[in-house]
């Protein structure tokens, strides 16, 4: 396709939109993702890329991993375009300097709304546990009237965390470690999700 290689080589990340594409087995998908897609997941991972360039994840590892797999999961359940582009940005206006309106003018509103959707699900400091809880329900209910996408986005953020609590350094997720190691009924769901797809 000749588009340009980009020049801050992080190891293991696409540099060219054919190693994109190879990256995200968007090739798996042939008949659901057009040329002019992969062109468009392009774009989204160049900026998301650009947004978290410096950004790490408590693993160690380059941030902009997190919503490429995010993606992939979506992927793998075959959503269209516009979801894919969320899920790589869905971290963008709440974790970088990058406004809303930057990813509208980008991206469009549809994307923008999805982005803005999944920023105000992760949005809730509430003290009390059980208010917190029924908080999240209700957000979670709210953001289902108005696009299902927007859960889709939640619930592969939160998959891929969990895929990788693992390979935190001792002491971090310490939390989320031991919830999945009571919760034999949630390490099913996660590996069964996987196996589903």
């Amino acid at each position: 396709m000749g588009t340009p290689r980009l020049n801050n080589r992080i190891d293991g990340l696409p540099q060219t939109i054919e190693e994109l594409v190879q990256f995200l087995e968007l090739n798996r998908q042939s008949s659901r993702y057009t040329d002019s897609d992969n062109k468009l997941i392009w774009l989204a991972y160049i900026f998301a890329r650009s947004a978290h360039v410096d950004q790490k994840r408590e693993s160690g590892e380059s941030y902009i991993f997190h919503p490429l797999a995010v993606a992939q999961i979506l992927i793998e359940l075959g959503l269209d375009i516009e979801t894919i582009i969320a899920a790589i940005l869905h971290d963008v206006a709440e974790d970088t300097e990058v406004s809303l309106d930057q990813i509208n003018e980008q991206f469009g509103e549809n994307v923008a709304t999805l982005v803005d959707g999944v920023t105000k699900l992760s949005k809730y400091d509430i003290p009390d546990k059980e208010r917190r809880d029924a908080e999240g329900i209700r957000k979670l209910f709210l953001a289902m009237i108005s696009d299902v996408r927007v859960i889709l986005i939640k619930l592969a953020d939160r998959l891929h965390n969990i895929r990788t609590i693992d390979s935190l350094p001792t002491g971090v997720g310490l939390p989320a470690r031991h919830w999945r190691s009571t919760h034999p009924s949630q390490n099913g769901l996660a590996s069964g999700a996987s196996k589903a797809n």
